[in-house]
């Protein structure tokens, strides 16, 4: 629902997967048809992670490509999103507690804020657990996280029984962070950590063939993935800050669940709301 309201009338809002109305409907002829359209020489990228030898490979990729229809010239575009304003888009759901979840905009892939930004989400992801959950219990399941790509963007999510109690900490605490910075010791660790899961799942060859992938596809640059640390280590406290205040400004909110227990004009307002104060019992 937050993709179909944030990317609405664009490829973003489509569910790669399928669907029941979609998958059900597919003939034989029109899915074979599909996959000729799409297993062509232009829109693929081959990655080769083995002890082989350079010319044992390159005689079989040649060998394999000259069976490969060459297709039409093929690029993938890069899209930016960056909402104008505040919205909220509530759906009644019968469920046994409410479910929020919001867009915002992110730098492109090759620009000098992208690392900064992974670095910064990752940060904002541990302090929104922190605050949601375990300060003030709003919370089992809370979640910040970039989703990069050729259109890369933030996400927030919550499920919980206060929606509008969640929509004051969590954007207090972005005021915060905007007013605040980081600090040095929490980039510090966020580039350690960062950098050890990266490195610690390219333990497989699978995964390194999906690193060298992935860059080439998204950054144009295979040769990213082998750069990555040098250029993680160079995003400074200011870099992380700055893309911060740069990217989390207007949030495209969507909703499910009871419609009584939300007040939408919190979500829209350009004014942070206060955080509730809890009613004291005597």
């Amino acid at each position: 629902m937050a993709r179909q309201t944030a990317f609405a009338g664009r490829n973003y809002a489509k569910e790669p997967q399928g669907t029941i109305e979609t998958v059900t409907k597919l003939t034989a002829e029109e899915t074979k048809k599909y996959w000729q359209s799409v297993f062509t020489r232009s829109k693929m990228v081959i990655v080769v992670v083995a002890d082989l030898n350079k010319t044992d490979i390159e005689k079989k990729v040649k060998e394999f490509l000259s069976k490969v229809p060459a297709g039409t010239p093929f690029q993938l575009k890069e899209e930016s999103y960056m909402p104008s304003a505040n919205t909220f888009k509530p759906k009644e759901r019968e469920n046994a507690t409410n479910y929020i979840q919001g867009i915002t905009s992110a730098p492109l892939p090759g620009t000098p804020d992208y690392n900064a930004f992974v670095l910064a989400m990752r940060i904002f992801s541990m302090r929104h657990f922190i605050e949601i959950r375990s300060k003030n219990g709003l919370s089992y399941a809370p979640g910040a996280w970039f989703s990069q790509g050729k259109t890369p963007y933030a996400n927030f999510f919550v499920t919980t029984t206060d929606p509008d109690k969640y929509i004051a900490v969590a954007r207090n605490l972005i005021d915060k962070i905007k007013t605040e910075g980081f600090s040095l010791e929490e980039l510090k660790n966020e580039k350690t950590g960062y950098l050890t899961g990266l490195y610690y799942r390219q333990e497989t060859n699978e995964e390194q063939a999906a690193a060298l992938a992935t860059n080439e596809v998204v950054h144009n640059n295979w040769k990213r993935a082998m750069e990555i640390k040098d250029d993680i280590n160079k995003v400074s406290l200011e870099d992380a800050n700055n893309a911060f205040k740069k990217y989390i400004n207007n949030i495209t909110w969507v909703y499910q669940g009871d419609p009584k227990k939300v007040d939408s004009k919190l979500y829209i307002q350009k004014e942070t709301p206060p955080i509730p104060t809890e009613k004291k019992a005597f």
